[in-house]
């Protein structure tokens, strides 16, 4: 229990550091939007795309300042990956203390489990060796949705890597059949009950939500305000604010900043919650 757990003592939680998430086809939408550029945003390399290379728009077109945070889905030669991390830390260049994040099969519950943590363990043993290692962190992310509302089929824990990755991730949207804002510590507990269980430190690389009941942009930006606090407090390391739309069941669902109230909510973090 996270009472008796040795590991928590060793936690390295907060500060709170906000990135987004933008399709590269939109970075010109919005991050002339954005008053300050945020930390991070992530770069997904999709199944049967193996690694993009470094001259790929979703690498060169980020702001000074934005740091790629790249999810691959294959399982790339680690040598690769390596000789990729050296070359693109060559090329974005980290202000000092600051790391890139890389991800392997974000949302990988729908994966073999033995492949996946097979993978996983010799990704970490490069990192182990690899020379600029204080440089990159090793992000596993699950995906809140089977966790909460099938967990009959889906035992987080089994997804769990402790001693592989360096920090817990969790991509949390709210369910869509309530027209509420689901409260920050309903959405967020179960990302932070398993990082007190496990000792890991834990962030969140995806958190989005439509407009909801009517409102028209205040209600959603106070909530946000209420989850970057929740967050911050509860030693979340990362959090990357989804800028994009998706239909869910038939129903459009944008989760981009349009109004006001929000946009300036997401800003002020940007500002305030950096590397």
């Amino acid at each position: 229990m996270a009472e008796t757990n040795p590991k928590l003592a060793k936690l390295e939680i907060g500060p709170l550091v906000v990135g987004v998430n933008v399709k590269p086809d939109e970075y010109s939408r919005w991050f002339p939007k954005f008053t300050t550029p945020p930390a991070f945003t992530r770069v997904f390399f999709p199944a049967g795309k193996g690694l993009y290379k470094l001259n790929a728009q979703s690498i060169t077109g980020l702001p000074k300042g934005t740091l790629p945070w790249c999810s691959h889905k294959d399982e790339v030669p680690v040598k690769q990956v390596g000789d990729f991390w050296t070359a693109l830390l060559q090329q974005v260049k980290p202000a000092p203390g600051r790391k890139i994040q890389w991800t392997f099969r974000h949302e990988g519950e729908d994966y073999d489990r033995t492949k996946f943590h097979k993978y996983w363990r010799d990704l970490r043993m490069m990192w182990n060796d690899h020379p600029q290692r204080d440089r990159v962190e090793l992000v596993n992310i699950h995906t809140l949705y089977p966790s909460r509302w099938k967990s009959m089929n889906t035992d987080w824990r089994k997804w769990m890597l402790p001693d592989i990755t360096h920090i817990d991730g969790w991509d949390c949207y709210p369910p869509q059949a309530f027209d509420v804002y689901e409260p920050p510590g309903s959405i967020f507990g179960m990302a932070v009950a398993g990082s007190r269980e496990f000792g890991m430190p834990y962030c969140i690389p995806e958190w989005g939500v439509g407009l909801r009941g009517g409102d028209k942009g205040e209600k959603r930006a106070a909530y946000f305000a209420d989850g970057f606090k929740y967050l911050a407090a509860t030693g979340c390391r990362y959090l990357g604010l989804w800028c994009s739309s998706e239909t869910l069941g038939g129903k459009f669902v944008d989760y981009r900043p349009h109004d006001k109230p929000t946009l300036d909510q997401w800003n002020t973090a940007f500002t305030k919650h950096r590397a």
